[in-house]
């Protein structure tokens, strides 16, 4: 059995080399599982990731309102479940899609998102910058 916190660390560890990360970051009424900022000064560019292990469907749900603030958004799954996926959906909402099994790959490009509020999104910065 697999737990959703080893697939944040293996994402993390993927992510870490080129991006700030932060965990159970606070958004609104809700708690991005990952959001990574760009650790080149040239570059503001925001991640968030929502993480499940089979639930898809939720992962969505929540992501659609993480792209308020940041740049790209994308469910990650574990690799025994993302046949399940939909990708018209996720094409619908611009949402992309990590596999996870020991490694994350981008299975799917996110968009960038047309959505973001610029009050939400200064609020992560601050969030994940304040932890420096």
């Amino acid at each position: 059995m697999v737990y959703e916190h080893e697939l944040i660390s293996t994402i993390e560890s993927a992510l870490n080399k080129d991006y700030q990360i932060d965990r159970e970051v606070p958004m609104i009424d809700k708690f991005i599982d990952i959001v990574a900022i760009s650790k080149n000064p040239n570059e503001k560019e925001i991640i968030a990731i929502e993480v499940k292990i089979k639930n898809w469907k939720r992962a969505i749900q929540q992501a659609i309102t993480y792209r308020l603030c940041a740049d790209k958004v994308y469910v990650a799954i574990w690799h025994e479940f993302r046949h399940r996926v939909d990708e018209n959906v996720l094409d619908y909402f611009g949402i992309g899609l990590m596999e996870v099994n020991g490694t994350t790959q981008i299975v799917k490009t996110a968009r960038q998102s047309d959505k973001i509020h610029p009050a939400i999104r200064e609020n992560i910065i601050g969030y994940v910058k304040g932890l420096e």
